[in-house]
């Protein structure tokens, strides 16, 4: 599913967007949107782009934003129960500091969640490969 593109920077996410006056936010909705819809077993087949979605954003003066917010903790939230997390579903937490103007603040809680899914991906994989491995018998090796 390649899950090592959703990992960024929190600090990076909230850093870039504060000094590019928001154009980086724009580029981590489309991005993170594409990702996260990649990511996701999307069965009912309505998986908005993330350029739709910025879109939409822009094209409601933001309020699109508010409901992308939700969406997407949610989605966030299903792929951490597919990948073995627990549930944590901050879809509310996000919209609420989203209306009141702490987008980046919920981008952060979102990009966090993105990592520690990305973190706990890895270490299945690692620990699968290391009980792959077959056991090397030392007493072949005396002869």
């Amino acid at each position: 599913m390649g899950f090592e593109r959703l990992r960024r920077s929190v600090a990076g996410v909230i850093l870039l967007s504060i000094i590019t006056c928001g154009i980086y936010g724009f580029y981590w909705i489309v991005s993170t949107t594409n990702n996260v819809n990649d990511c996701i077993k999307q069965k009912d087949g309505r998986c908005e782009s993330g350029g739709m979605a910025l879109l939409l954003t822009i094209i409601t003066c933001g309020i699109y934003g508010w409901y992308w917010i939700w969406v997407i903790s949610k989605k966030i939230n299903q792929i951490r129960i597919e990948t073995g997390l627990n549930e944590r579903d901050d879809s509310t937490l996000n919209l609420v500091l989203g209306i009141f103007f702490a987008s980046i603040i919920s981008w952060a809680i979102m990009q966090s969640n993105l990592n520690n899914i990305v973190d706990n991906v890895h270490n299945m994989t690692s620990k699968i490969e290391v009980e792959a491995q077959p056991e090397t018998n030392n007493e072949d090796e005396n002869f």
